[in-house]
């Protein structure tokens, strides 16, 4: 009974070989074919890295992968799926290279398995590359992350990526060659940031060794495939010349807000999540360079100028409304406040109303109905609408969405003041086709 378990380790490796018979006969007629496999096969260090590599979890079991032809990335790569490389969580930087060579002449034997079985291959080496990344390194992330220019990485399920290089999100050629698989490199992910990646969660967060923030949803919650987002923070800073350029105000309306913001007005961007950001850095970078700035996000999307910004962004652990109620604690001339969309906004009124002038306030809202609509729908979520607070709080609104064409714009600039008990708001610019002042005069 002790007899076969010595030949059991190997088993992952050369189980395909034995598997395949009528890989028998080309293997004796192309010899140069079969020393990379008796090499895997005799590779000591293979050992060494089943014991010291980590693997998936027993709370999401690997089962053996389908090998189809007609998708030659994913053939490749499930005939490694078994071995200690392929189902690590080790970052590629910690990988010897040795291991590099070994992995790529098993990696070049498939893809011979494969022509012998009826697959096509149009280019060798760079399949040889994509399956070598897939099982060691980071696959299709490798070179989005090391591009500069993308400051948002995201991936839905194991066929579509998007990046984003400041102009909003655009797809990208590249995939992953299974749900599996792109799991495994985001545990190598959350590695290289020294986190500890269960591969049974559902949701995972954390933090890259560049400040970058990461967040997944991995299957059964997720459908489609894993989905996961990669947001860079040390963007460039957004200021408001690079957005009247765009198109998304005009350079009056850009006076108007460094206007209030120096008149020591605490303005609200109201929008759906994927414009405020940039309106809410670029409001934020009118103020004195030399200003403190303290900035409470909901996750790292800011673009700031200010040399002397603190930036504190929001975990699984410690949520925005924890954030905001011990930042009153903090020093800091102005105050900055992103990705607001719950009962935390109560919160955030009261932190803007007990600071100095000159905040800014992040809200994520549906795109329909003004701005001031949408702050009081969401103070009353945190204990009751207060018309006194929110005046006190926030002195400009602005509302941002898209047009009728999906240009991102600023629909509209509003002052917010408190008459007869009640918060209203004089519209200052509008957007409806054009740009256009409403002739209402502000009080700063």
């Amino acid at each position: 009974a002790s007899a076969p378990e010595p030949a059991a380790a190997p088993a992952p490796i050369t189980a395909p070989v034995a598997a395949t018979p009528v890989a028998a006969a080309p293997v004796a007629a192309a010899p140069v074919a079969a020393a990379p496999v008796a090499a895997v096969v005799a590779a000591a260090p293979v050992a060494a890295v089943v014991a010291a590599a980590p693997v998936a979890p027993a709370g999401r079991v690997r089962r053996p992968r389908p090998r189809d032809v007609r998708d030659p990335l994913a053939y490749v790569v499930a005939s490694l799926a078994e071995s200690a490389e392929a189902s690590s969580f080790s970052p590629p930087e910690t990988v010897e290279s040795s291991r590099w060579s070994v992995v790529r002449e098993s990696i070049d034997h498939a893809i011979a398995r494969l022509r012998q079985e009826g697959g096509h291959v149009e280019d060798h080496e760079s399949l040889a590359q994509a399956a070598l990344h897939e099982v060691l390194g980071l696959g299709a992330l490798a070179s989005l992350l090391d591009d500069p220019q993308v400051i948002e990485i995201v991936v839905d399920g194991p066929s579509r990526l998007s990046v984003d290089r400041g102009a909003g999100l655009s797809p990208v050629a590249g995939r992953f060659s299974s749900s599996e698989q792109l799991i495994t490199i985001l545990g190598r992910l959350v590695s290289r940031g020294g986190g500890d990646f269960d591969a049974a969660a559902s949701l995972v967060e954390a933090t890259l060794p560049d400040g970058a923030h990461l967040f997944a949803v991995l299957p059964p919650v997720s459908l489609a495939g894993p989905v996961v987002e990669i947001r860079r923070a040390g963007r460039p800073p957004v200021h408001g010349e690079s957005l009247v350029q765009q198109g998304m105000l005009t350079t009056e309306m850009l006076g108007l807000l460094r206007a209030a913001v120096d008149a020591g007005r605490n303005v609200a961007i109201v929008g759906p999540s994927d414009l405020v950001g940039p309106v809410v850095s670029m409001v934020s970078n009118l103020g004195a360079p030399d200003d403190r700035v303290l900035s409470l996000e909901a996750s790292p999307e800011l673009a700031l100028a200010s040399e002397f910004s603190t930036r504190l962004v929001a975990s699984a652990d410690v949520g925005l409304a924890r954030l905001l109620s011990h930042a009153s604690r903090l020093r800091a001339d102005r105050v900055v406040v992103d990705g607001v969309r719950g009962g935390e906004a109560r919160e955030a009124l009261v932190l803007l109303a007990s600071r100095g002038g000159g905040c800014v306030l992040g809200v994520r809202s549906a795109a329909d109905g003004s701005a001031v609509e949408h702050l009081e729908a969401l103070a009353s979520l945190g204990g009751g609408s207060d018309a006194r607070l929110l005046c006190a709080a926030v002195h400009v609104a602005v509302k941002v969405a898209r047009d009728a064409s999906g240009l991102r714009r600023i629909l509209s600039i509003s002052e917010v003041s408190l008459s007869d008990g009640m918060s209203s708001e004089s519209v200052l610019f509008e957007h409806d086709g054009e740009f256009r002042a409403t002739g209402a005069t502000p009080s700063f």
